[in-house]
């Protein structure tokens, strides 16, 4: 499924940073043993390949560890991205999305920024 996400970009891209390096330190230091298993490292690079697909470019890919209180995931983003004429676009779109409804995944657009993301579980 696709989800769009309204988001702000922060003001203070100092602060900005240093809060999504600590609250991503401290998710992985709660939950080592799940960021490190093979199991999600695979999933987190297969993410990576099958969404990479859409886009002709992109400014930089991140993946980042995230935890909330209900789960630990990484959170693959492609931030800035430049897609195919609409045509290709709607139909990798598809592809993508199908393949990442079979992981059980959600694609996440956030318009203000141009960026796409999947929270990978």
């Amino acid at each position: 499924m696709l989800v769009v996400k309204d988001t702000q970009e922060s003001k203070s891209k100092f602060f900005a940073v240093a809060d999504i390096d600590a609250r991503s330190a401290a998710a992985y230091n709660k939950h080592k043993s799940f960021f490190n298993s093979n199991t999600h490292t695979s999933k987190v690079q297969l993410v990576e390949n099958i969404v990479g697909k859409l886009f002709v470019a992109k400014r930089a890919v991140y993946c980042t560890p995230r935890a909330n209180s209900k789960t630990a995931y990484t959170e693959v983003k492609f931030d800035r991205v430049d897609l195919y004429a609409m045509p290709v676009h709607r139909k990798l779109k598809a592809q993508v999305l199908a393949q990442l409804e079979m992981l059980g995944l959600d694609l996440i657009y956030k318009p203000k920024t141009n960026s796409y993301s999947v929270h990978v579980k």
